[in-house]
């Protein structure tokens, strides 16, 4: 097994997937890392996958999005969040279709102009952008 020392205190939950990820960069199995930080090899899997998103924020440009509504988008061909932030304001996604956006729906219960996304999904994706709710929307 290579020299692996963790620190012996993370800053945070996310330094720590980090170092994870980095580590594995540099080579390292994850039977050695599993062993190192006491955890099945598996998660240390799963922490090298979520250290990467927080390495590469470009990469992952939906980091903060739940994976259904991120998965949405991406489907969409989405690549950016200032797309979808534009795409939003200019009622491209919208949970208020038109008429003739309605025509290019894929089944009768979509809701949104997004297919999957829902009235949750597209109400995840205003607050994770920073936008007011939807003034339309009233007590619902």
């Amino acid at each position: 097994m290579p020299d692996i020392t963790p620190p012996t205190e993370f800053a945070t939950p996310e330094a720590r997937l980090q170092w994870v990820f980095a580590q594995r960069e540099r080579g390292c199995t994850l039977r050695d890392l599993a062993k190192v930080l006491g955890v099945s090899e598996r998660r240390v899997g799963q922490m090298s996958r979520k250290g990467a998103r927080l390495s590469n924020p470009s990469l992952h440009w939906h980091t903060g999005l739940s994976s259904r509504t991120a998965n949405r988008l991406v489907e969409r061909g989405f690549a950016s969040r200032e797309e979808v932030e534009a795409a939003v304001k200019k009622g491209v996604i919208t949970d208020r279709p038109t008429a003739s956006q309605k025509e290019l729906f894929v089944s009768a219960a979509q809701r949104t102009t997004v297919p999957g996304l829902g009235r949750a999904g597209f109400n995840e994706l205003r607050e994770w952008l920073g936008l007011e709710a939807n003034p339309q929307e009233g007590g619902r």
